[in-house]
């Protein structure tokens, strides 16, 4: 089991359930670019920077040289434009409420 966090631009937040997920359906659906930060919005990668510094990536660029190190803390992170798709590996839901108590200060 896994805990899923999804970090997104405030102005594309939908209120509506029914929108949301169809949004959400458009915004997971991965393609190559997923490890590349780049692709998402400044504010969500400057949002991606700050969460990255103490819950480092498993994979793509920013991976940290000495895993063994930050495999504790590592998250899986997927970007589309206007979101971050976190995944948390199961039984470590306390780093997944950290991630959403990062995330949001960015995106003031």
């Amino acid at each position: 089991m896994s805990y899923d966090v999804a970090v997104f631009e405030p102005e594309a937040f939908l209120r509506d359930r029914e929108a949301f997920r169809d949004w959400f359906e458009v915004r997971t659906q991965w393609d190559e670019r997923g490890n590349d930060p780049t692709h998402a919005t400044p504010r969500l990668q400057a949002s991606f920077e700050e969460i990255s510094k103490i819950f480092p990536p498993m994979n793509g660029p920013n991976t940290p040289l000495e895993e063994a190190e930050a495999w504790e803390r590592t998250v899986d992170y997927v970007f589309a434009e206007d979101m971050i798709y976190v995944a948390i590996s199961g039984g470590r839901a306390v780093v997944g409420y950290e991630v959403v108590s990062l995330a949001p200060r960015r995106l003031r």
